[in-house]
């Protein structure tokens, strides 16, 4: 028995394929071997990080053969399989984790439960070319369209625009009530050698002299504050991140910020969030807010016990 799939990158059937098959299959002999034969997988070789092995891992499937312009692959032990922890880089940890495999962004939580799954998922991608960062593709889905839940794990699979990307908004909301969870993305996370080129960049001088030097050299350019490191251990970033930026005019700040008399913006983050080891150099690139700044206070902490490093400068 074979099913066939056209799968369009855009469209994001390609995300919906393995619910499909699921719902087309749900009487089936599970003695029967099943092959699901996806057309128009021509996008995958243009992204070096993403083979057949990891979409296959991401479907739950075994890759059998490839074809001039797709794959075949076998469902394997469909009803009693594991759903896999993602293998791409993990770009944001939070309610759920967010991976990236090539062009595919993975939501993965574990333990799961149905009650996780029933706020709405918003995702804004905006293009690295807006003018103003303005302007977003909408992708804001629900769970059950991209996603399945096995075994207590949660995974849902969601294509992006073929363009180069500037920043990544996403996390669940309710209609009427507002977000539950958010997380920002930056370009920088999308493409690793971008972090090269920054940490290039720093070593050629490039990026002038740091503003502040702590644990991290700290460096402000093209709106952000890049974090440097060199050398650097994953253990020398394993402690969370704080940021608060403070505006020149406190009515700057985002209104519910203001109600709650806060006087400065928290821009708290981790290391897997917004930055890369690459041969024992440490990055990371925060954008920072385009409100004139009086000041900026950063470094890093470990709850209940207190600050590891803490410097204040002004840009």
């Amino acid at each position: 028995q074979a099913l066939y799939f056209h799968t369009d990158i855009r469209a994001g059937t390609i995300a919906m394929s393995l619910a499909t098959v699921k719902d087309q299959l749900a009487n089936r002999d599970p003695a029967e071997s099943t092959y699901v034969v996806l057309f128009d997988l021509s996008f995958l070789y243009r992204y070096y990080d993403y083979n057949y092995d990891d979409l296959a891992k991401l479907l739950e499937m075994e890759p059998v053969a490839d074809l001039e312009d797709g794959a075949i692959f076998r469902i394997v032990a469909t009803e009693a399989s594991e759903m896999t922890v993602p293998s791409g880089a993990l770009l944001a940890e939070a309610e759920f984790d967010i991976h990236l495999l090539g062009r595919t962004l993975t939501y993965f939580k574990e333990p799961c439960a149905a009650e996780d799954l029933t706020a709405r998922f918003f995702l804004h991608v905006f293009p690295a070319e807006a003018a103003d960062q303005a302007g977003y593709d909408n992708l804001n889905f629900w769970f059950h369209d991209r996603g399945a839940i096995r075994n207590g794990r949660c995974a849902a699979v969601v294509p992006l625009p073929d363009y180069r990307i500037g920043r990544i908004t996403s996390g669940q909301y309710v209609p009427g009530e507002g977000q539950l969870w958010r997380v920002e993305i930056t370009g920088y996370q999308l493409r690793p050698a971008a972090y090269r080129r920054v940490s290039e960049s720093i070593r050629a001088g490039a990026y002038g002299a740091p503003v502040a030097r702590s644990n991290f050299d700290l460096y402000l350019a093209e709106g952000a504050l890049t974090y440097f490191r060199q050398p650097c251990t994953a253990e020398e970033v394993d402690a969370r991140f704080f940021l608060h930026v403070v505006p020149t005019d406190l009515a700057d700040l985002p209104p519910a910020l203001r109600r709650l008399q806060w006087r400065f913006e928290n821009l708290d983050f981790r290391f897997s969030e917004r930055g890369n080891l690459l041969d024992g150099t440490c990055v990371a690139v925060v954008p920072l807010p385009d409100y004139q700044i009086a000041r900026i206070r950063t470094g890093q902490y470990i709850p209940e016990q207190g600050h590891l490093w803490d410097v204040t400068f002004s840009p």
